[in-house]
């Protein structure tokens, strides 16, 4: 059977449309289901209480409401606003105006679609737990005849899809396929007690295909970009070591700083014979993108790409020390969340800034140990402070299956291990064969049952990597 191009488009299309939907459903709807034996249920937050009010949103083929915004609106929240009007509008045939909050005031019969933290909540007695909500937690609140949509960085414009959601069936599956009502004449208001808290909270678009190419596309799919979640650090979001301490600036003055041994001497910092000094060098630069880029509060200090670590005297007596070469990487990065969290304290006092450190190849190891079952520390040194988060990437692990497989034991054991260190995880999946594109590799399995592998472990981020470099052809094993 030999396929044209519609017909390898529309079967593309069809995975991506079932792919984004039991994400969708593992994200926001509680996981429910699981190719494990064993289920159990997770601490997670999906509320909703909807019935119809008698009050009418449009009603003849017109509507007497306005959008209300933040008159400091941020740009989440000015693109909520945009989403509203525009789904509302293909649904209805109206254009609903908009106003900031500084020019009306809330009552009981005032007509408004409330976008995001304006004045008008503490009027209507809406107050959301932003701490809990996080980046990407919403609320969506029907006060009177108005209703109020907010939540995090994040939540507040997915507050918006929920509510077109319940009111229009609004529904995107991949990035040209929305449901929506249309010829929209007459709706009645919905009365909404809504919360929801995601389950993984950065839900960053798989890299490679459609959605990595679209972030309006993977918007709407409640996914995040790259640069909705990572400040750069050297102009990078990650395997930035060489580009925050670059060779060509500080090697003459100071070769202590960069690695020896291995394959690629250089090619890695050596974190153990002078780490005040390269302190000082990151410190200055994690505080100038920290200022520079006030909305966005993860950052990443992390090796470079490839396997090879310093192997001078002090690194290889760190090595016999703890059996991995990850324990004087986490020395180093606790000085620097020291540092961060300081430098926030005076700066920004309240913001929640996460710096990130990879479990990844020469560092996948964690430096523990088993007591009567039970991984601990081999010493307080190596536990993460609660401002870092581990961002484990399991390069090796066998993708057919899912990380909850027991042909990934060993994978998931690491994880718990890094655990017992940190408070917070990342976790960095693959999904092709990165050396054939055209070997066939089906994923979609593990793809489906990572998330809920993600939540099971803590991680509030989860970040799939597939064909990055054929964006505008990838082939048809591409997620």
């Amino acid at each position: 059977l030999r396929w044209g191009d519609d017909m390898k488009k529309s079967c593309k299309k069809v995975c991506a449309l079932l792919l984004a939907a039991l994400l969708a459903a593992t994200v926001f709807a509680g996981c429910k289901k699981n190719d494990t034996p064993e289920e159990t249920p997770l601490d997670t937050t999906h509320e909703a209480e909807v019935t119809e009010s008698g009050h009418w949103l449009v009603q003849g083929g017109r509507s007497g409401y306005t959008i209300v915004y933040p008159s400091a609106a941020d740009d989440k929240e000015q693109t909520a606003v945009r989403e509203l009007q525009y789904f509302f509008g293909e649904a209805t045939g109206i254009m609903l105006p908009a106003t900031a909050d500084d020019s009306v005031t809330w009552s009981e019969t005032a007509e408004y679609l409330s976008v995001g933290q304006t004045s008008l909540l503490d009027a209507a007695g809406v107050a959301p737990d932003y701490a809990a909500l996080g980046s990407g937690g919403y609320v969506v609140e029907t006060r009177g005849n108005s209703v109020f949509m907010a939540g995090g960085y994040f939540g507040n414009l997915y507050a918006v899809y929920e509510f077109l959601s319940r009111q229009f069936g609004y529904e995107a599956y991949t990035l040209d396929e929305i449901a929506l009502d249309t010829n929209v004449v007459n709706e009645r208001l919905l009365d909404m007690r809504i919360k929801e808290i995601p389950d993984i909270e950065y839900r960053v678009s798989p890299f490679g295909g459609m959605l990595y190419t679209d972030p309006e596309g993977a918007r709407r799919l409640m996914m995040n970009s790259f640069d909705d979640v990572w400040i750069e650090m050297g102009g990078l979001d990650w395997h930035n070591f060489l580009a925050v301490v670059p060779k060509e600036t500080y090697q003459a003055d100071h070769p202590e700083w960069y690695s020896i041994g291995g394959t690629s001497p250089g090619e890695q910092l050596c974190l153990s014979r002078d780490p005040d000094g390269i302190l000082e060098v990151v410190k200055a630069e994690a505080f100038a993108v920290l200022e520079a880029n006030p909305d966005v509060n993860n950052l990443t200090f992390t090796q470079m790409d490839g396997w090879d670590w310093c192997e001078c005297p002090s690194c290889a007596a760190s090595y016999e020390k703890y059996g991995c070469n990850s324990a004087v990487y986490i020395q180093f990065i606790n000085r620097l969340a020291d540092a961060i969290r300081e430098w926030v304290d005076t700066n920004a006092p309240g913001r929640d800034v996460t710096l990130a450190m990879f479990a990844y190849q020469p560092t996948e190891e964690a430096p523990v140990r088993e007591v009567d079952g039970q991984w601990e520390p081999i010493d307080d040194s190596v536990v993460l402070r609660d401002n870092v988060a581990v961002f484990y990437a399991p390069i090796r692990a066998y993708y057919y299956y899912s990380l909850s497989s027991s042909v990934n034991r060993t994978y998931a054991e690491t994880l718990d291990k890094w655990r017992t260190l940190a408070d917070t995880t990342y976790l960095w999946t693959y999904s092709t064969c990165f050396h054939d594109y055209l070997l066939p590799m089906d994923t979609f399995d593990a793809v489906i049952n990572n998330p809920r592998f993600a939540v099971e472990h803590n991680a509030k981020y989860m970040f799939d990597q597939a064909q990055f470099n054929q964006q505008s052809g990838a082939t048809d094993w591409n997620m």
